[in-house]
């Protein structure tokens, strides 16, 4: 596989979603754990709701909600998963991931611009984003793209 190789977008099929929601719930979890602080099992919860949300919505409303896969020589390199809310006029991504072997190759760079093209081809003025407070590679390869960040999300636990 060379970086040369042609690109494919395309839906992810059922077992591909079920693959990604496994390895979503992880990230999700120690990310949780990494950057807010949490226990292992109130991350896991945390994240486990956060995708039960995510795929709810893809199956409640499939047109505005897509998880989509990015392929390179029939082997799939990353996947990116958004939601369009045209009442509000953006596009909200969920996640974005190329796997480690096909990292800072550009791939991520093209998936952002396919999301970008999508978001503009609705109708919709900007792509919205969440980042866990912290996590300077997903800061660094965001401002690299020219995304600005306009607010800073507290959170206090009540439960512990």
């Amino acid at each position: 596989m060379t970086e040369e190789s042609p690109l494919a977008i395309a839906a992810l099929s059922d077992l591909q979603l079920a693959d990604y929601r496994t390895d979503l719930t992880v990230r999700l979890t120690q990310s949780y754990e990494r950057f807010r602080g949490l226990a292992a099992e109130q991350a896991q919860m945390l994240a486990q709701r956060r995708v039960s949300h995510l795929f709810d919505a893809m199956v409640a409303d499939p047109v505005n909600t897509s998880a989509l896969g990015l392929w390179q020589a029939d082997a799939q390199v990353g996947t990116v998963c958004f939601s369009l809310n045209h009442a509000e006029s953006h596009l909200f991504l969920w996640d974005i991931i190329v796997a480690g072997q096909h990292r800072r190759k550009g791939l991520g760079t093209r998936m952002m611009y396919e999301v970008e093209q999508i978001a503009s081809s609705s109708g919709l003025d900007r792509v919205q984003l969440a980042i866990e407070f912290g996590n300077p590679d997903s800061t660094g390869f965001f401002q690299s793209l020219g995304y600005r960040f306009v607010a800073i999300s507290a959170l206090k636990e009540l439960n512990q």
